[in-house]
């Protein structure tokens, strides 16, 4: 249980700590965050990292960067459905690659780059699509969805990309910064 609670603590923090890290860069680079979705990266990293176990977290984290980092008004049931929407691609991808036996790339030791790379594909495709299908059921946001699917696909295939490479590149330093973290104690 314990172990539970920390996966999900630990993937709220990384997804929502990449929220307000695309918000500040926001404010100095124009469209930043629809360049760069470094939200999606965190949750695909999470997801690679631990599994479907930190679900709640990246609902939670999810939820909150609807209800709280919006340019519209939001209650807390559309942030909610936003969440659901926004982690559904990466979870139907990851499920898709378990029944088709594409990779093992949920088991750290046989991990290759080239199918976490397609799993961000497939994730943002899926995700992009189910965020578009979400914004034409609703009158006023159809006149720009077309525009808000492309910015989306663009945006998590760069995020994705960006925050597991930057993962993957730096790993080595933030495994000896946190040993001796660890050690420290």
């Amino acid at each position: 249980m314990i172990g539970f609670i920390r996966v999900n603590l630990y993937s709220f923090i990384m997804v929502f700590f990449s929220v307000i890290a695309s918000v500040l860069i926001g404010n100095f680079i124009e469209n930043f965050k629809f360049l760069v979705t470094l939200a999606f990266g965190a949750k695909i990293l999470a997801f690679l990292l631990w599994g479907p176990a930190c679900l709640i977290g990246i609902l939670l984290a999810k939820t909150f960067q609807y209800f709280f980092f919006t340019s519209f008004d939001v209650s807390l049931d559309i942030a909610f459905t936003l969440s659901l929407v926004a982690i559904s691609g990466p979870l139907i991808s990851m499920y898709l690659m378990k029944i088709s036996n594409v990779s093992s790339i949920f088991q750290l030791k046989d991990i290759d780059f080239r199918h976490v790379v397609f799993f961000i594909v497939i994730s943002s495709m899926f995700s992009s699509l189910f965020k578009y299908t979400y914004m034409m059921q609703d009158f006023d946001l159809s006149y720009h969805a077309a525009e808000a699917l492309l910015s989306s696909l663009i945006g998590q295939l760069f995020g994705g990309l960006f925050f597991v490479y930057t993962a993957i590149k730096f790993s080595p330093q933030i495994y000896v910064l946190l040993k001796k973290f660890d050690q420290a104690r």
